[in-house]
């Protein structure tokens, strides 16, 4: 039996043969500078409001939960240290955390009211660890009124690796929950292992390379997922009632700029699900399916720079797991718009969140912000240039920039964390001006694994829906191409 995804393939390959990403092996410096440090940055921004339902209607509060980190530890007796860098590297939080084991750090909130302030900071351990930046209801309590969209960080630093130790993430919200909110995809044909706190395995499941399965999962658990291929694990709400959610999503192949992505948006009643594609400075052609079902969902072909938002009026991807391809570099977004009545679903109205993307020096790359970007320079000084616009930005700094669409290139390797704080709840801004942000939520990587690079994926032995691996098909067909080529120029010789 032919299994999906192998219509993917067979539908695709002329499609395909532009398709040859830059594989290397794994690039991975083992300190950022000093020796035996791993330090994390991000930028807590303004947040001061949370919601809830009552039998009266709908009431808005002040800050339900503080802006924080959470950090999760990989290795028993690993120091950590929490530093506010807006004020010339206070000491917020010092403490020693165990493998397994997670330490939540609040940052404080302004005096005059209760609302987080915003923040700039760095987290510095002598081993590695996942540090998560949230802020929102889940912070206080294990039902969580929204969800958010987010990808895993595994323990080398990236986001497509064998072993993942993480603290879940709300996926939707509780009046919503599937219980399925949560997705693997395969990189290489992989044995999976999930296990508790406890060490204890709960979950074995086998998935092919290219596929996708949903997993069930508690929300705020610590979880270990062990797997013999490369895998990504991430969460999608659903996105009813106001709460929504966008990422952008890494590539499989390390780094945000790729040719092959996964993804799962999700929106019921309010907007739409999307994925929001960028491309970068080549023309490129790029083709979205439906992993499920191996079926093309939509394509079309960009000039260099131009972006592309998927909504519904362009493609349904509500629900799916998808898997985006291109034959040159793209960045992709993913999630849901929140969409006020009478307004149009725009990229604008991508729904609240906060997402982080590494710009690699000396590589231009465009991206979007739908409200407020940060960009942080956490290697070195750093020069930038925005849509022309030159900017320094010294090292352990941060500066706003431009929102909107944009081109950034810079000398060092910079950080750019993106902001969106659109507002579907009138009352709120009513009640508190520019409300902020509600909920978010996202995994920050280490400055040591900026630059890293994933190896090949290993050739599948599984055969048919994710078993034939895309690298090596398109290099069989690369062949096949040169060889007719070759042939189609010797018989024009021998004709003359």
């Amino acid at each position: 039996m032919v299994r999906p995804l192998f219509l993917i393939f067979l539908s695709s390959l002329i499609f395909l043969s532009g398709f040859s990403p830059e594989i290397s092996d794994v690039v991975y410096s083992k300190t950022s500078g000093d020796d035996g440090e791993w330090v994390y940055y991000g930028f807590a921004p303004t947040a001061n409001y949370s919601s809830y339902y009552t039998p009266a209607g709908h009431v808005f509060i002040k800050s339900s939960g503080r802006n924080r980190v959470t950090v999760i530890g990989y290795n028993d007796s690993t120091r950590v240290t929490v530093y506010d860098l807006t004020e010339d590297e206070r000491v917020i939080e010092s403490f020693i955390i165990n493998r397994m084991q997670a330490h939540s750090v609040g940052f404080p909130n302004q005096k005059e009211a209760n609302i987080s302030r915003p923040l700039f900071f760095k987290v510095v351990s002598d081993k590695p660890v996942a540090v998560l930046l949230s802020s929102g209801s889940y912070n206080v309590s294990t039902i969580s009124i929204g969800g958010q969209n987010i990808y895993y960080p595994s323990t080398d630093g990236g986001f497509a690796g064998k072993e993942f130790i993480f603290l879940s993430v709300p996926a939707t919200s509780i009046t919503a929950r599937k219980g399925f909110d949560y997705a693997v995809f395969a990189v290489e044909d992989s044995t999976v292992e999930i296990r508790d706190k406890n060490d204890k395995v709960i979950r074995t499941f086998n998935i092919a390379a290219n596929s996708s399965k949903r997993i069930e999962l508690f929300s705020n658990k610590i979880y270990r997922v062990t797997s013999t291929g490369r895998i990504m694990i991430s969460s999608w709400t659903s996105g009813p009632w106001g709460s929504g959610s966008f990422t952008i999503c890494p590539s499989p192949m390390g780094g945000y700029r790729g040719r092959i992505f996964f993804a799962n948006p999700e929106q019921k009643l309010l907007g739409s699900a999307f994925l929001l594609i960028l491309s970068q400075e080549n023309p490129v052609k790029v083709k979205v399916f439906d992993m499920d079902t191996g079926s093309l969902i939509v394509e079309k072909s960009l000039q260099p720079r131009e972006m592309w938002f998927i909504n519904k009026e362009e493609a349904d991807v509500a629900g799916k797991r998808v898997m985006v391809l291109s034959d040159k570099e793209v960045i992709v977004y993913a999630g849901s718009t929140l969409v006020p009545e009478g307004a149009l679903d725009t990229p604008g109205q991508i729904a609240q969140g906060v997402a982080l993307v590494t710009i690699k020096a000396n590589e231009p790359t465009t991206i979007f912000s739908p409200a407020d970007a940060y960009v942080f320079s956490p290697k070195g000084d750093a020069e930038i240039t925005i849509n022309g616009l030159r900017m320094k930005i010294p090292k352990n700094t941060c500066k706003n920039i431009p929102m909107g669409k944009v081109t950034i290139t810079s000398n060092v390797t910079v950080i750019v964390e993106i902001i969106s704080n659109i507002n579907y709840f009138i009352e709120a801004s009513t009640l508190y001006g520019r409300a902020g942000l509600r909920i978010f939520a996202t995994y920050l990587q280490p400055v040591n694994s900026l630059e890293l690079t994933y190896p090949a994926p290993k050739v599948s032995e599984a055969g048919g829906a994710g078993g034939i691996d895309i690298i090596l098909m398109v290099g069989v067909l690369v062949a096949i191409l040169a060889i007719s080529v070759g042939i189609i120029m010797m018989k024009r010789r021998t004709k003359i």
